[in-house]
């Protein structure tokens, strides 16, 4: 139960229960133009009150219950209207100067150009409220119930939401629509709202052909890292093909928005953040310190320098992660004798979330994020998820004790966003770049086919049964991550062999190595694949970069190696991931209308009005979008029966409208 203490008057009353219950009702009373300053009324029943133009200093209302009453052109200052109910009411044009209004409820009221400075109206009860010509400016908003709450227009200024409900919409069929599950792709499907066939970026590292190497989706050898010593090469973002939302909010605001990226991991920071990012952070792996690359700046900033040279990183290390009953489940005490790797120590644990929030709130704070002069982008990837997930698999108790300490790490920060920026200023986007797999062990044992298939045993199956079938051994493939192979050019080139024939016999070898279909670089490049679902992932999974390669299609619950689990596939396990929206201008409730990480984008480009990033192909999500198929004052009004429903709320979305870009909210993105 929320309680709150307020000039002496105590606030129990919960988001939801039942107006009080009056003991005078007192029906058409016209107050309107009077001075009612200094009364005092409890547990009143106003209905058709008219307070049209009258003014109040000092009154008190407790547990009354407004019913249609018109505060129309009404100044009041210093009142109290604590535990009230107001149904039906209009506050046109109505002002309210340190007013209370501790623990009270509205119901389908009005607020056309309602003025609300200072005051406290925590526990208040705005569920649906149109604020959008309101304007509130140093009001107490502390754990109100702002659920569906529209303000895209609204002038809110120091307001104070600490611990507001802001209830998400929640997607829960969201599915990646390619077969290429990887970290990379997956951070560049969500920021440009395209898939590998429009952003490029198709798996976490390819082979070369020029290069002759393998190289990373960030790698950039004209760059250098900046944050610790040496010439080691630093990353940039320039294998993406497509644009990102950053990147279009940049050319939309001629480059006052800020946009940066954070994550453990350098691809994780870097591909979001787009090419026009101010900066991305990502850890050095030996140490915990945090880095970037000269493709943003020469040096860390002040602050950042002075983060790292506070020794942060060590307070995380020697530390135990227990779960809710006390029990140990990993430690991150390096092995005596050896010197700790902070990715590899403290990476798996939830402590490494805590580092990344920690950094973002220094970022958050040393670059006035959300307090320019138009909106600022974030992306937080929570990279320990990911990490856990492929030693222990999406189904172990370990994996449970991540998910809750995520939800309140998530909640410790969305709290600091409240005092920092103020909840009614910042959108929340939620995603992952992937699932994935069972342990092939936990799913066989409830009788499914699964399996490890090792990378490099497949790797060398392949290039032994090459070598007899062409009666000439060589190294036919450069590199396998499973499932998806490498082709080396030069030894085929050796045999007169063009590429679409080498990618078919490197197809055929895999699948006699046990997996059970294939897609041939050659082949996807002309669209050649069936008109199946299936088919799309593939074609949807196509890069002109990395040379020759063929795209294996694996049995299902069969992953790349031995002692853990991974993702890779085109199946559900793989595809599945959460997307959810959280802020002012979301209807909440739970959709079950099909989603997909690609909406992600388009959905807030269009909310921000903006162009969306250059090759999206994504739809915007207007069910969440919408406001409620209700009329104030027409309880009648038939829903329609057409329209799906959704989860959560008491209504039905309504078509598509146009709505105006809130002026400087910040986003903060999450994605594992």
């Amino acid at each position: 139960m929320s309680v709150s203490i307020c000039g002496g008057i105590v606030a129990e009353r919960k988001h939801g229960l039942p107006a009080s219950e009056t003991d005078v009702t007192l029906t058409g009373e016209d107050w309107g133009g009077r001075d009612i300053s200094g009364q005092s009324h409890t547990r009143v029943k106003f209905v058709d009150l008219d307070l049209t133009e009258a003014t109040n200093t000092g009154a008190i209302f407790t547990e009354c219950t407004f019913r249609r009453a018109r505060f129309n052109c009404s100044a009041h200052t210093d009142a109290a209207f604590v535990n009230c109910t107001f149904a039906a009411c209009s506050f046109f044009d109505a002002r309210f100067t340190d007013c209370k209004f501790v623990g009270s409820m509205f119901d389908r009221c009005s607020f056309d150009m309602t003025r609300i400075v200072g005051g406290n109206w925590s526990f208040v009860g705005l569920r649906g409220a149109d604020l959008h010509s309101a304007s509130m400016s140093g009001v107490r908003l502390r754990e109100a119930d702002l659920t569906g709450v529209r303000c895209q227009a609204a002038s809110l200024r120091d307001v104070d939401m600490s611990g507001a409900a802001l209830h998400g919409a929640d997607f829960t069929d969201c599915n990646y629509g390619y077969a290429n599950t990887r970290t990379a792709p997956g951070h560049a499907t969500l920021l440009t709202g395209a898939y590998t066939s429009g952003h490029g970026i198709m798996a976490n590292e390819w082979w070369d052909p020029q290069k002759k190497a393998m190289v990373a989706a960030v790698d950039d050898d004209e760059m250098k890292l900046v944050g610790i010593a040496g010439n080691a090469p630093g990353a940039s973002p320039h294998y993406l093909l497509a644009d990102t939302l950053g990147d279009e909010l940049k050319l939309a605001t001629q480059g006052k928005s800020r946009v940066f990226g954070i994550a453990f991991k350098d691809r994780a920071a870097v591909i979001p953040a787009g090419f026009a990012g101010n900066g991305a952070y990502w850890i050095d792996r030996p140490t915990g310190t945090w880095i970037t690359s000269t493709y943003y700046r020469s040096e860390l900033p002040r602050w950042a320098q002075d983060f790292n040279d506070s020794k942060r990183a060590d307070k995380y290390l020697n530390r135990e992660w227990q779960n809710s009953s006390g029990n140990v489940l990993r430690t991150t005490k390096p092995t005596d004798g050896k010197p700790g790797n902070f990715y590899e120590l403290v990476g798996s644990t939830p402590f490494a979330n805590d580092y990344e929030f920690e950094f973002a709130r220094e970022l958050i704070t040393n670059e006035k994020l959300g307090n320019g002069p138009a909106t600022d982008l974030l992306i937080i990837s929570l990279s320990a998820n990911d990490i856990l997930g492929h030693k222990v698999g999406p189904d172990s108790l370990e994996m449970q004790a991540m998910a809750l300490a995520t939800d309140r790490q998530l909640a410790g920060f969305f709290e600091f966003l409240g005092h920092q920026i103020g909840l009614a200023n910042v959108w929340i986007a939620l995603s992952a770049d992937h699932g994935i797999a069972p342990l092939p062990k936990v799913a066989a044992a409830l009788h499914l086919p699964a399996a490890n298939a090792p990378g490099d045993k497949m790797r060398a199956q392949v290039n032994s049964a090459l070598s007899v079938r062409f009666s000439r051994p060589a190294e036919y493939l450069k590199g396998l991550d499973y499932p998806v192979a490498w082709l080396n050019s030069d030894a085929f080139g050796a045999l007169k062999m063009k590429e679409e024939a080498a990618e078919r016999a490197v197809g055929e070898a895999m699948k006699q190595a046990g997996l059970r279909a294939y897609y041939t670089r050659s082949q996807l490049e002309r669209g050649d694949a069936p008109n199946t679902e299936l088919g799309l992932k593939y074609l949807n999974s196509y890069s002109p970069l990395g040379g020759w390669y063929v795209l294996g299609v694996p049995e299902p619950f069969t992953v790349g190696f031995v002692g853990g689990t991974d993702h890779a596939t085109p199946y559900t396990y793989d595809t599945h991931v959460p997307l959810a929206f959280y802020g002012l201008p979301f209807q909440p409730g739970t959709y079950r209308t099909h989603a997909e990480p690609v909406d992600l984008a388009v959905t807030l480009a269009s909310l921000l009005g903006i162009n969306a990033p250059t090759h999206a192909v994504g739809r915007v999500l207007t069910e969440i979008l919408a406001p409620p198929r209700r009329t104030g004052n027409s309880p009648s009004a038939a829903p329609d029966r057409n329209l799906p429903s959704v989860e959560g709320q008491d209504f039905k979305p309504t078509a598509p409208e146009s709505i105006a870009p809130d002026p400087d909210p910040v986003i903060a993105g999450g994605s594992r």
